[in-house]
């Protein structure tokens, strides 16, 4: 069965590459860069790595000399979408969820407020209102609710889905009337994250999302954390990608209410430097409504991080299932109980990391990976 990978200039392209070289199928990932992007920044060259400037010629040339295939979609980008159109019918699709091509899909979410807690959507009514006030952006807005139905005709089309858990799978099938065949797939399997090193937590920090991104919901964080009144403790913001303008506001209403406690990070960091500080946070705080910042949390899980998570969000749901001790922050860190910011027990800790190895570690990923691409291969006559 010959392999064909769509996909963007992203870093987790790389660990992609990594598993699916672990299979006896051929694979060829093909990068779409665009026409000013001279070399890739993120994926690593290598010899099945093939790079296409993404004009739309270049895309329908590459879509119509794909035959006989699992075509994976890595993302469904608008570009990654046109090569669907033009593909031939001899073809299997294979859709790798991202997030963001679902969520922000206006097409298939008409009321993105839906994501958003009060404090949060105000915010962001008023950044939308300042940016739509000439034509220009008006324009762009009705051009990508096009190119969001150009996207879901595609969805539509593809046949298995990838995703880490299921209860992604509900919402999914639920928003589009479609039954997707899945296959479990994650980008980051834990051991390659956390390199076999444990290093236990050395302060009682708190971190506060995963980007500058309204979807975080930081300032209803920010409202609860003020009455908790946790002034011993550093509120650290991780907003080095994202809305540039959402970061700006945001850092003024940080500093506004926790003075020289509220850290946010606003460059890339070394990973090294990064890893040291959130090893300094004992108290995860992800305000997500969505699926969002999967790999993050278990990572924080792994290392012993209590985390709070929307009790709507379907990471909590999924977690819950598992047996994963997580925190809902409507019913806990809502509450009166005065411990709710104690360290997790030692046992408790242990625990969580069995079950997240366990579920997530290289060896189970490759061998769930395997399976599932001999099924396609089957029930596809490859």
């Amino acid at each position: 069965m010959n392999i064909v990978h769509i996909t963007l200039d992203e870093k987790f392209v790389n660990s992609a590459n990594n598993q699916f070289s672990t299979i006896h199928y051929t694979s060829t990932f093909y990068i779409l860069l665009p026409q000013k992007k001279k070399k890739l920044k993120y994926v690593e060259k290598r010899n099945n790595v093939v790079v296409v400037h993404s004009s739309l010629y270049n895309l329908y040339k590459l879509a119509t000399t794909i035959e006989n295939s699992l075509i994976i979609f890595h993302g469904l980008s608008f570009k990654a979408a046109f090569i669907t159109r033009f593909c031939k019918k001899k073809n299997t699709f294979l859709w790798m969820l991202w997030g963001s091509e679902f969520f922000s899909n206006t097409a298939i979410f008409k009321d993105q407020s839906v994501f958003y807690d009060k404090l949060t959507l105000k915010l962001k009514n008023e950044i939308d209102h300042q940016q739509n006030k000439t034509f220009l952006n008006s324009f762009y807005k009705h051009l990508n609710l096009v190119k969001h139905k150009f996207a879901l005709n595609s969805i539509l089309q593809m046949d298995f889905v990838g995703l880490p858990f299921e209860e992604q799978l509900t919402e999914l099938s639920q928003k589009t009337n479609k039954i997707f065949k899945p296959i479990n797939f994650m980008y980051y399997p834990i051991d390659l994250v956390i390199q076999n090193s444990i290093e236990e937590i050395n302060s009682k920090n708190i971190l506060v999302g995963n980007s500058a991104s309204a979807t975080n919901n930081h300032l209803e964080v920010f409202e609860i954390l003020n009455k908790k009144k946790q002034s011993d403790r550093f509120i650290i913001c991780p907003l080095s990608y994202g809305d540039k303008t959402y970061r700006e506001k945001l850092i003024k209403s940080g500093n506004e209410i926790f003075d020289q406690k509220f850290i946010p990070l606003v460059d890339f960091l070394p990973l090294h430097e990064y890893n040291a500080i959130i090893k300094s946070c004992s108290i995860a705080i992800m305000n997500h409504k969505r699926q969002q910042a999967f790999g993050n949390i278990i990572s924080l899980i792994y290392q012993g991080t209590k985390v709070f998570l929307h009790n709507q969000n379907p990471i909590y749901l999924y977690l819950k299932r598992i047996s994963v001790v997580v925190f809902s922050i409507e019913d806990d860190l809502q509450s009166d109980d005065e411990t709710i910011f104690d360290e997790l027990l030692l046992s408790v800790k242990v625990n969580n990391r069995k079950i997240i190895f366990d579920s997530f570690n290289i060896l189970t990923l490759n061998e769930s990976l395997s399976k599932s691409l001999e099924l396609i291969k089957k029930e596809n006559g490859y």
